[in-house]
């Protein structure tokens, strides 16, 4: 039984290692269209990579799967969930190392033209035949950390329907010099959006101040 995973990032790492736990004679193949593998990992929780909150569904089974994989967590006072080394590159790093470990197969540079019906899924790189197709390309934040759209036109063309997109999490810009001058300082407060003097828009939470804005 071969799997093509595509997409080296959290989700693409942690489902060929899950495979392999659960099915360690099968084939898994990881294509990765950048040069390294799990590059997003890096800035997720500014470098520190928030695994999960204590408060989120399916939170033990999470911690569970890194404890499985070496990794040691601590918990911050609102919940959140880091590795105990606070870094990023150490999730990364043993995510890689137990796909290694495991004898998944990782190909990176490796550009995904199409996904035909009966699953031969061709590449730059040549055609791979798969049993099993796992799309895990993430969605259109980032193109230079590997997120750059591409995986809704393989689906697309499978026949899946699209639903329109739109940002979920973006930041918010300004010209004012206050946020520049206050760079780096993360606080916990409220904030209003005013539009003719009238709040539209009211949130409680962790403000980060940017040489651009919030």
């Amino acid at each position: 039984m071969t799997t093509v995973i595509i997409g080296a990032g959290a989700s693409g790492l942690v489902c060929a290692i899950r495979l392999k736990q659960n099915n360690k004679n099968d084939d898994v193949v990881l294509l990765e269209r950048l040069d390294t593998l799990g590059k997003k990992i890096l800035a997720t929780g500014n470098g520190r990579c928030n695994l999960s909150n204590e408060n989120a569904e399916n939170c033990k089974e999470v911690i569970v799967f890194f404890e499985s994989i070496g990794l040691k967590t601590r918990t911050d006072e609102e919940g959140r969930i880091y590795p105990y080394s606070n870094q990023a590159t150490t999730v990364k790093g043993l995510l890689e190392e137990e796909c290694n470990r495991l004898g998944v197969k990782t190909v990176k540079e490796c550009e995904v033209k199409s996904i035909a019906k009966d699953l031969t899924v061709l590449t730059n790189k040549g055609k791979i035949k798969a049993d099993n197709v796992v799309v895990a390309t993430g969605g259109k934040a980032q193109s230079s950390l590997g997120s750059n759209g591409s995986g809704y036109d393989l689906l697309k063309n499978l026949g899946h329907t699209i639903t329109p997109l739109s940002p979920a999490l973006v930041q918010l810009t300004s010209p004012s010099k206050y946020p520049r001058q206050l760079k780096g300082q993360r606080v916990k407060g409220n904030m209003k959006i005013l539009l003719n003097g009238e709040a539209v828009k009211e949130e409680w939470g962790e403000i980060l101040f940017t040489d651009y804005g919030l």
